[in-house]
């Protein structure tokens, strides 16, 4: 904990120094205090409640250096206490983001992100390990070349770990992961229809010699449109092949999905849809590997010019299948399905100030762990500079 502190220190003082010698610079930032209660803390088949106060902070700087050059970052703590949670009645959450964009010429754009993420342990899951907390980095660059005044080339690179506190959890859960991909959009027709080529490949393996890991690659081809100019949507469509470590089979293949959709009824409304499936890293210790589909849609609405509401629906399935299980595991078929729904009203007091009120519904039905299903409320005040 010592060290993720010390690392987020440093990172924020050399960013803030960076921040301070661009030409041009703005700094945003809200903080929100909600107090709230959970019907299952634990995330479990028991249920346990208790009463909760959480405090984020959100602080965003965007610095230009010249007509060529911009960083964006972006901090995130947050604190969270809950009066009856069992040992850990206090979690910490840190999420720290910086990207890079440079045009090295006028047909050559390179951008390099770094994603930090710390998590403590909230209990969630296999409740007799002493420490679930967890921290994982994500480092990408990318460049993209204008070949012509239609067509757009990006090739992009990057690598992930993640480390837990525990180590008897991080034996079987620690992974480094490198992965590339190289995308074709070309414009179809002026400012209507795009069309997309691309592959992407991730190689992933984990700390523990027995479980092993996976290779993924991935084909697809889709098509960006504007319908009008209040509608807009994208579909991909592909297929991916993976080749499994230190499971009971050595591959396994899925087809390849991806759509979305916005629509903008009004100037105050806004509708999002999406729909993904693809094989992805699994989130047990049970397999590798998994096949996800997931559909979210997202509204918001502004009521008033002081009153805004908005509420996102998402379901997600994981299919297991036999041949992906690690070796000493159960060889079987198995599903997950979780779903979540939230809303949230908001009341702009004045420029700076908000209060809001929220509601959270998820729930998990599980052929490996234990279902429940959760309800959160909460009332709130936010400020924004």
């Amino acid at each position: 904990m010592n060290r993720v502190i010390g690392v987020v220190v440093i990172g924020l003082s050399l960013l803030c120094a960076t921040v301070h010698a661009a030409q041009e610079r703005s700094i945003h930032v809200s903080n929100s205090v909600r107090v709230g209660y959970d019907d299952n803390v634990h995330h479990d088949g028991v249920g346990d409640s208790s009463t909760y106060i959480t405090d984020i902070l959100q602080i965003s700087a965007k610095a230009v250096f010249s007509a060529r050059t911009d960083l964006l970052v972006y901090y995130q703590p947050q604190i969270t206490y809950r009066e009856n949670a069992t040992d850990n009645k206090n979690v910490m959450y840190h999420l720290f983001y910086a990207k890079l964009n440079h045009a090295i010429s006028e047909r050559v754009f390179l951008g390099v992100s770094d994603r930090f993420n710390f998590q403590g342990d909230d209990e969630r899951i296999q409740s007799a390990i002493d420490d679930l907390a967890y921290w994982e980095n994500n480092i990408q660059a990318s460049l993209s070349f204008t070949l012509s005044s239609l067509s757009q080339l990006t090739v992009a690179g990057g690598y992930e770990l993640r480390r837990w506190s525990d180590s008897t959890y991080a034996a079987r859960q620690d992974y480094d992961e490198y992965f590339a991909s190289a995308n074709y959009q070309r414009e179809l027709r002026p400012n209507t229809t795009y069309g997309y080529l691309g592959v992407n490949f991730a190689d992933l393996e984990y700390d523990s010699s027995t479980r092993g890991g996976y290779e993924v690659i991935t084909g697809y081809g889709g098509l960006g449109h504007n319908f009008t100019p209040n509608v807009n949507g994208s579909v991909n469509l592909g297929y991916s092949s993976s080749s499994i470590d230190g499971a009971y089979g050595s591959e396994t293949t899925a087809p390849y999905f991806s759509g979305s959709l916005q629509y903008n009824p009004s100037a105050r409304t806004t509708i999002n849809g999406s729909l993904t499936h693809s094989l992805s890293t699994s989130e047990n210790t049970v397999y590798n590997i998994q096949e996800s589909t997931a559909a979210n849609l997202g509204l918001r609405h502004e009521f008033t010019g002081r009153i805004t509401g908005v509420a996102a629906v998402g379901y997600t399935l994981s299919q297991y299948e036999a041949d992906s299980a690690v070796v000493g595991s159960a060889q079987m078929d198995n599903d997950e399905d979780y779903f979540r729904f939230s809303t949230r009203l908001s009341y702009q007091i004045n420029r700076i100030h908000f209060v809001d009120v929220g509601y959270e519904y998820s729930t998990r039905d599980s052929d490996i762990y234990t279902d429940w299903d959760r309800n959160r409320y909460d009332i709130g005040w936010r400020f924004k500079l």
